[in-house]
């Protein structure tokens, strides 16, 4: 068992007693500008962005996951690069975030076809490789990040910062560089088994998802009988259907009306319950209906807006996405809790008091979707109308195939459901196993054999 001593770091107690511990300073090359932070607010800012420009600008985002991520790079002219040229960063380089949920978070820079400035939200570092090799120090920053190393040093006054100074002072384990090559070697290996096994999993998940909308689709659309007499619908997106299904309109089946006109500042901790655009957007809202966890609260003084509580069979619809896809979000209200409608919704109230899950399910595909995202209007944020959601066509079956078709649904869709999230509790399971295995390896608590 190697001998250890007291790192005099919490974040990482003991390490191996040939180890060093080094401020950052002290481990960047001697070049000019080894160790510099992005260009000042109003030195690079959108109105220096050109399309197909000469220098690519390098953001936190694209090592957001300690790894390097390609991503659709903002790009400024050769003259204005000149004007910054200080945050200049080239191949192996080490890029670090600064601000935000990420900072801390780096990756090393790669070969790029373009020179390459940081932006503002970041730092570059050329380390000296006769003293720490890049993938371990991108590895410690890693550990230091989950394991809250930074807290001493971060600035949290608006969102979280480091500062390039707070990084210079900030001290490292240092291994001897031969044991850090059969670190780097290991680490390597390892983690490329488990990216690769997590990639795996991760293309299951998205098959089961399409899956999942193949599944709903051809139900609520065809029904559940292969052999059924079928007959063109007359709708272009709709295509054939079954014989005894209708086709009608949304405003022959319920009355509309927008949601309360409040603000992300009229929200309190508890209240009148009330779901808004951002939560009917949310990635919890994959399935027909209300989470729990979407649920936001107002004052109770908004009760007498009755127009615009949810009541059960009813549906909330989110009438602006940032997202063109997201045109069409909604959510349906299974039971009869109490539920207002928020800010940037459109609610449509059920005429009768039925089962509308077979609806919920068709609202929910892309065939349906499509006409109502060709009504959206905008360009960044996209809007729908009330007007435009209620002249929108929907299928029909008898009521007691929409049952049916839902009960179907329900169970087979709650099967996909937990086959996937067997799995992403697999991908949990192995990015803790990552994560515990770099720990161990570059602080020094297992050895390489």
């Amino acid at each position: 068992m190697r001998e250890m001593k007291d790192s005099k770091l919490f974040w990482i107690d003991d390490i191996p007693s040939n180890w060093k511990i080094m401020p950052i300073k002290y481990l960047k090359s001697e070049q000019h500008n080894s160790f510099v932070d992005g260009p000042f607010g109003s030195n690079l800012k959108s109105q220096h962005y050109v399309e197909d420009g000469d220098v690519y600008v390098i953001e936190s985002g694209f090592i957001s996951t300690g790894k390097f991520i390609y991503k659709d790079f903002k790009t400024i002219t050769k003259n204005h690069f000149k004007t910054i040229r200080r945050s200049e960063a080239t191949e192996g380089d080490v890029i670090i975030a600064k601000i935000g949920a990420n900072f801390g978070m780096s990756g090393e820079l790669p070969q790029l076809n373009k020179p390459s400035v940081i932006s503002g939200n970041s730092l570059k570092l050329t380390l000296n490789k006769n003293k720490i090799l890049n993938f371990i120090f991108v590895k410690e920053m890693e550990i230091i990040k989950y394991t809250g190393g930074f807290i001493s040093i971060v600035n949290e006054t608006a969102q979280p910062a480091l500062s390039l100074g707070s990084l210079n002072n900030f001290r490292l384990p240092v291994p001897p560089l031969e044991e850090q090559y059969q670190i780097a070697d290991f680490l390597d290996h390892k983690c490329s088994e488990i990216d690769a096994l997590t990639a795996d999993i991760q293309t299951q998940i998205e098959t089961l998802e399409e899956y999942k909308k193949s599944v709903i689709t051809e139900a609520v659309t065809k029904g559940l009988d292969p052999n059924v007499e079928m007959k063109d619908s007359g709708v272009e997106w709709i295509g054939k259907i079954p014989a005894d299904w209708n086709v009608t309109k949304i405003k022959y089946l319920f009355s509309s009306g927008k949601g309360l006109s409040i603000t992300k500042a009229d929200l309190e901790d508890n209240g009148l319950p009330v779901i808004s655009y951002g939560q009917i957007h949310s990635k919890e809202n994959t399935n027909t209906d209300i989470k729990d966890s979407l649920i936001r609260f107002v004052d109770n003084k908004y009760e007498v807006f009755k127009q615009c509580k949810v009541n059960q069979y009813d549906f909330v619809f989110a009438d602006t996405s940032e997202d063109y896809d997201g045109c069409g979000n909604c959510c349906y209200k299974r039971d009869n809790s109490t539920l207002y409608a928020g800010y940037h919704s459109i609610v449509l109230h059920s005429f009768k008091e039925r089962d509308n899950r077979f609806l919920a399910y068709l609202f929910k595909t892309d065939s349906w979707r499509k006409q109502l995202r060709e009504t959206a209007s905008g360009v960044k944020v996209f809007s729908i109308t009330q007007k435009k959601l209620i002249n929108t066509s929907v299928i029909l079956p008898p009521e007691n195939q929409r049952i049916i078709i839902a009960d179907f649904l329900d169970q087979k869709c709650s099967e996909i459901d937990q086959t996937i999230s067997e799995k992403q509790q697999q991908l949990e399971t192995l990015a803790e196993y990552k994560k515990s295995l770099i720990y161990e390896y570059v602080t020094g608590k297992k050895e390489v054999a």
